[in-house]
């Protein structure tokens, strides 16, 4: 169970290739006034069915054996949804790869629950015609990242006001560290 993750990029995309960004298929632009497209709304939907029925990442739902849900097709096409948006770009925030970058957030919200916002994944690495004819097949589609994540200690993760407390104090730690 964690609390914050951050994505270190180690390399940039080499000439030839394209994507490789790390998607966050639900995330809202800040900058945008009114109310969310019909499209944002969708890929918000999608996320909370998931968290309703205790799937917090895309793995679990595609694993057919993990499906022991009622209603799985409806699940399923959730996470379609979710996935197909994030390759497609339509929707959410794209984080390109950039070496020596960093990519930080919060999993959480400051009560202590999983913010459907911070769906993500990474989008498929993909090389041109010619480049993908010079690489190995097995040295196609790569990128290099380093994942670290805030595991939430095991005394606060039963007891809700602990947790709030804790997201909320490794937020303000690390804005007052970074800014």
């Amino acid at each position: 169970m964690c609390d914050h993750e951050a994505i270190i990029y180690l390399s940039s995309l080499g000439p030839g290739l394209r994507g490789g960004e790390t998607v966050f298929p639900v995330a809202l632009d800040p900058q945008k006034e009114g109310p969310p497209s019909e499209a944002e709304e969708r890929m918000i939907e999608a996320a909370g069915e998931l968290l309703d029925v205790s799937l917090d990442h895309t793995d679990k739902v595609l694993d057919e054996t993990r499906l022991d849900i009622v209603d799985a097709a409806r699940i399923k096409q959730a996470a379609r949804d979710l996935l197909f948006h994030a390759d497609h770009g339509s929707t959410g925030l794209r984080v390109t790869p950039s070496q020596g970058s960093a990519c930080l957030f919060w999993t959480r919200q400051d009560d202590g629950e999983i913010d459907r916002f911070s769906w993500h994944g990474g989008a498929p690495v993909v090389p041109d015609a010619d480049t993908a004819q010079r690489l190995k097949p097995e040295m196609q589609g790569w990128k290099w990242t380093l994942q670290k994540f805030k595991e939430v200690p095991v005394d606060v993760r039963s007891n809700a006001s602990k947790m709030a407390d804790f997201v909320r104090r490794t937020r303000r730690e690390a804005f007052d560290k970074f800014g």
